[in-house]
């Protein structure tokens, strides 16, 4: 191992290097959290036995920005050591590849949780534009996974604490994501806690309650709104529920807030409608898998 600097000229395209830990920053990093005794533990292995996988990195300027191995500087830090060995990529890596790259590392060692997974996927989703589709190919993962895990991101504070506290299964969490109403949400979750709610028991209420619902009369469903703009241009919104004036507000502010982030990022109009209608699918498609599994 040698020792380098982000500004050497003979700095290899890719090789393990002792890096002084003041070098290293922590950026976009997709786990959020840390247990306090697990990292006591690391650091007493790193102790005895030193760091046996390198850290990964890339360039940013004159800075190295870890892309893989927080926990391990973390411990490093614990134990006082004043460099640690990293596997260093010169390339000035774009936000979407840092997110990717730690996406699939973590997924290697399954070490993220669902949540932190879920955020990092909807990260890379906004950085790079793709559909849910595309990224689930760049993760090596199936579509149903990247709905699935995006939908615990709709779930209120009270069931995302509980699913990081691990007392309710991202099996679970998902099956409560699907329940339209957040009261009924955290109702499910507060039972599921209380053991009084298994998954399959949270699986076969939801189903239970879809099929009360279809029963149902269905005041306001798939409304057809289509308005004209003035010359050749109309305006379609179809949606489930959609009973006022402010409701229609809201459907159309969410579509011009996706216009805008992607006009930002320069993606084209077509890009876009791609992205919405792949979403759009993926999102059929889950609920299909799910309904196959309860079937």
């Amino acid at each position: 191992m040698s020792a380098g600097t982000p500004g050497g000229r003979d700095r290899p395209s890719k090789a393990v290097q002792m890096v002084p830990l003041d070098k290293l920053v922590c950026r976009m990093q997709v786990r959020e959290l840390f247990d306090e005794e697990e990292l006591a533990g690391l650091a007493q292995s790193i102790r005895q036995q030193g760091i046996l996988v390198p850290l990964l990195a890339h360039r940013e300027g004159e800075l190295w920005v870890l892309d893989d191995g927080e926990r391990r500087l973390r411990a490093a830090r614990l134990v006082g050591l004043e460099a640690v060995p990293v596997l260093i990529d010169p390339r000035e890596l774009s936000e979407a590849e840092v997110i990717q790259r730690q996406l699939v590392t973590a997924a290697q060692r399954e070490g993220l949780k669902p949540l932190e997974e879920a955020k990092a996927i909807a990260r890379l989703i906004e950085a790079t534009g793709q559909s849910q589709e595309r990224v689930a190919q760049m993760l090596g993962i199936r579509a149903g996974t990247v709905s699935k895990r995006l939908k615990l991101l709709e779930l209120p504070g009270a069931v995302q604490a509980q699913l990081e506290r691990e007392e309710i299964s991202a099996s679970a969490a998902y099956h409560i994501a699907t329940v339209r109403s957040p009261e009924e949400q955290e109702r499910l979750g507060a039972e599921a806690v209380a053991g009084a709610l298994s998954r399959d028991a949270i699986a076969g209420k939801v189903q239970s309650q879809k099929r009360r619902s279809r029963s149902a009369p269905r005041r306001g469903a798939s409304v057809r709104f289509v308005g004209k703009l003035g010359g050749d241009t109309t305006v379609t919104v179809i949606a489930p529920m959609l009973e006022s004036v402010d409701q229609l507000i809201a459907a159309v502010e969410a579509l011009l807030v996706r216009a805008r982030k992607a006009r930002g990022k320069g993606h084209t109009l077509s890009a876009l409608a791609i992205q919405l209608r792949d979403e759009a699918k993926a999102a059929r498609s889950a609920e299909s898998a799910v309904k196959s599994e309860e079937a």
